[in-house]
């Protein structure tokens, strides 16, 4: 896995923001073989026809099938010696992250302020949950706080919230919706969760049922 960091050079020492994960290119051996090469040629070229759909597909190798990446179609490459090809297939992953296959979802019932809840995902990199908050109880104004204790990341909604209001909050791309729309009146950062230790939540301002959704995401 590739990061890229882009530094600021001074006298005595650097400076840089957070490294950032590039592109990842998967290659894989291919052998290929047929009764003759014009058949031969023909099963290259049905390969490339199937692989070729120009976006993401889910890509899940034998070595690693409890997780898949996000890939692309990139290149199939070799020669052909007598009825045998031998070459390379690559895919692309602009998402360099493989996630599980198996989505975890959890429902806590939160009745207290703060309400801690615990979670402790797998994986080796860092994931990007979704928060969605059923109300059981009608907030006129409501200031509700999502705090990753561990991590230091707290993320603030005010709004208005009746019995049944649904709040979906999904970190990955940084949206809020109230009842299926836009709610954008926050402030602080979108939580993530940390993988392989306990990440504390602390959630203020809220009653109702709350409901975390994820994969666990790897690099």
């Amino acid at each position: 896995m590739d990061h890229e960091i882009s530094a600021v050079q001074l006298v005595y020492k650097a400076y840089a923001d957070d490294s950032k994960l590039t592109p990842k290119t998967i290659s894989l051996g291919v052998a290929m073989t047929a009764d003759d090469i014009a058949t031969l040629k023909t099963n290259i070229d049905t390969v490339k026809g199937l692989l070729n759909t120009n976006v993401d597909q889910h890509l899940i190798l034998d070595s690693l099938n409890d997780r898949y990446w996000n890939a692309r179609f990139k290149s199939l490459t070799g020669r052909i010696k007598n009825v045998l090809f031998q070459g390379s297939l690559e895919f692309l992953c602009l998402d360099p992250c493989a996630y599980g296959n198996d989505e975890v979802s959890e429902d806590y019932t939160d009745n207290e302020d703060p309400e801690i809840i615990t979670i402790t995902p797998g994986g080796s990199a860092l994931i990007e949950p979704v928060f969605i908050l059923t109300s059981s109880v009608v907030d006129a104004t409501a200031d509700i706080r999502i705090r990753n204790e561990t991590l230091g990341m707290e993320l603030e909604w005010t709004g208005a919230i009746g019995i049944g209001g649904q709040l979906s909050i999904d970190c990955a791309i940084w949206h809020v919706m109230l009842n299926g729309v836009a709610s954008m009146n926050i402030t602080g950062q979108f939580p993530v969760l940390s993988p392989g230790i306990a990440n504390v939540f602390e959630i203020y301002g809220f009653t109702g049922n709350v409901n975390i959704t994820y994969r666990n995401r790897f690099i």
